[in-house]
């Protein structure tokens, strides 16, 4: 049986926008034009979930 291991962000959303910088290059092999394309075709939600959004994305090109 497959066993299910949970990863545990700490809070804030550098660390998140370095994971999802991180799994885009060395697990889908992307590049920066890749990476702007996809993150400028997300639609999401409003208001804090939105904002909270657009801060993991504008951090994670910068990480780039």
């Amino acid at each position: 049986m497959l066993k299910e291991e949970r990863v545990t962000l700490p809070p804030g959303n550098s660390e998140r926008a370095r994971l999802e910088v991180l799994v885009a290059r060395e697990v889908y092999g992307l590049d920066a034009d890749d990476w702007q394309h996809l993150t400028g075709t997300f639609s999401y939600g409003s208001g804090d979930t939105k904002a909270e959004l657009d801060e993991i994305i504008t951090r994670s090109r910068e990480l780039w």
